[in-house]
């Protein structure tokens, strides 16, 4: 297991689409006013899930607080009645780095200290890393099909689509590739295309477009998109399918710390090797996020 770093007791961790990755957060910043980016707005009584190894079960809302335990991965909380004033609480992830484009960046994570109750205490936790659907369980082996199974698992299967060739002529993964590369026709840009759709009943989607174009070898768009969830939920996930991972392939050979972006808290993360492609498509991941659903984005090239 990797480790990037120092944080307030806890680690994202994961086996999923691109192998091992570990991440030991950095000491966060609190402020008195309340964050909305989290799973945690919903009604009280409501369970929750802890998505990193280790999160601080503290006496009191703040990142000084006694640790009365660390919540294992995985662990179910219940979330409890705020009844004191909502302290605000951030962690930086990691760093993005400078780009003539782009200024580096802390990609963080805010949120709240909220009470919970585990084991018959009642105490605080950052719920940043408290996820609305159970924590996944990684095989050993390596599966790059992981994470959508584990989708189809929780979110539940409403209808499926595929098509192959030529035929692979829709969605939106088919419109950017359009955009990509605007004097290529169809039968050279989607040599061997194989596009696959699924409807979750939750009223999610997910979308992928494998396809070989004329001059480029293989290349990938893999998107969920209409996501119920929060942004450090989604920001969460990303992490624990590996799709920060240092070792993941980012289409060159950049390393996880020459990566460049863009970050918007709450609201957007771009990471890749800081190419941009046509009318704003970003290459490498992407997580967008507005009014409590989100569309997480993979797209790869070789």
């Amino acid at each position: 297991m990797k480790n990037w770093g120092m944080k307030n007791g806890c680690r994202l961790s994961g086996l999923g689409m691109a192998g091992l990755v570990g991440f030991c957060l950095a000491w966060g910043l609190g402020t008195a006013h309340a964050q909305t980016n989290a799973s945690t707005t919903q009604q009280p009584d409501a369970p929750r899930y802890v998505w990193a190894s280790g999160l601080n079960l503290r006496a009191e809302p703040d990142a000084k607080g006694k640790s009365i335990t660390r919540l294992p991965y995985g662990a179910a909380v219940t979330l409890r009645p705020v009844t004191a004033p909502v302290v605000a609480h951030k962690e930086t992830l990691f760093k993005l780095k400078a780009e003539p484009d782009s200024p580096a960046a802390d990609v963080t994570l805010e949120g709240n200290w909220v009470p919970v109750r585990f084991q018959e205490q009642d105490r605080w936790v950052f719920d940043a890393y408290l996820m609305r659907y159970p924590a996944p369980v990684f095989p050993k082996d390596k599966d790059s099909e992981f994470e959508l199974k584990f989708a189809k698992k929780i979110f539940g299967v409403q209808r499926t689509q595929a098509w192959a060739g030529t035929a692979a002529k829709t969605g939106e993964s088919y419109r950017t590739m359009r955009k990509m590369h605007p004097t290529l026709k169809d039968e050279e840009l989607f040599q061997d295309a194989d596009w696959n759709y699924i409807d979750f009943k939750n009223g999610a989607h997910y979308e992928r477009l494998v396809y070989q174009a004329s001059g480029i070898a293989f290349a990938s768009d893999d998107t969920f998109s209409n996501l119920p969830m929060s942004f450090n939920e989604a920001v969460v996930w990303a992490v624990q399918f590996g799709y920060f991972n240092k070792d993941s392939d980012s289409g060159s050979a950049t390393g996880f710390d020459k990566f460049s972006g863009e970050f918007q808290a709450g609201r957007r993360l771009h990471v890749g090797p800081g190419e941009t492609f046509p009318e704003g498509f970003a290459f490498g991941r992407l997580i967008e996020c507005a009014q409590q659903t989100c569309s997480i984005r993979y797209s790869f090239m070789d």
